[in-house]
């Protein structure tokens, strides 16, 4: 059995029409006024290469956790630095909304450690300890990266130059009786 079928020749050009639009560069787009715009293509560098708290903490016990922090710096950043120091602020409390640094270093009950040795690794350990009428409950883990970076000054009479990065992280944990 021989199929034969004919299309009109509009129906062929809708056809090629619909494809050629459909393969447009994603890139650069116009939009109805006429003006091309471009997307945002993300290659921003990971920030956090690894986290681990568990979910779960036991009153007045010792918890332990560790977080990595990637310090690569592009080669143009790591000419102008001469210092730099990189810091894990952490705190635990009620609060549900992300913490920037300044509120975590406010907290009263905030922990911080240095990373001495240069790789972003931190390992901490905290025992959370709430207080007596407290039951069983939810809190949250909030963590934040200090990396400051000190630049080298061109000149004498220049001011030092002190540039500041901070990067958040927010677990949510239930705090248990021990047994």
């Amino acid at each position: 059995m021989k199929l034969n079928i004919k299309f009109p020749p509009w129906t062929i050009i809708c056809l090629f029409l619909i494809f050629l639009f459909s393969c447009e560069n994603s890139n650069s787009r116009q939009n109805a006024l006429g003006e091309k715009k471009k997307e945002k293509i993300s290659n921003e560098k990971i920030e956090i290469l690894g986290f681990k708290l568990n979910d779960t903490i036991r009153r007045g016990e010792i918890a332990t956790g560790n977080v990595h922090y990637n310090t690569a710096l592009e080669k143009s950043e790591d000419s102008v630095i001469s210092s730099r120091y990189i810091f894990f602020h952490y705190v635990i409390n009620d609060r549900n909304e992300v913490l920037n640094l300044e509120a975590i270093k406010e907290d009263e009950n905030h922990w911080i450690q240095e990373d001495t040795i240069g790789n972003g690794k931190f390992e901490f350990k905290f025992q959370y300890k709430p207080n007596e009428n407290e039951s069983d409950k939810r809190k949250v883990f909030h963590g934040a990266i200090e990396d400051i970076r000190i630049l080298k000054s061109i000149d004498t009479t220049q001011n030092t130059v002190v540039e500041t990065k901070e990067v958040k992280l927010t677990k949510e944990l239930i705090v248990i009786n021990p047994q």
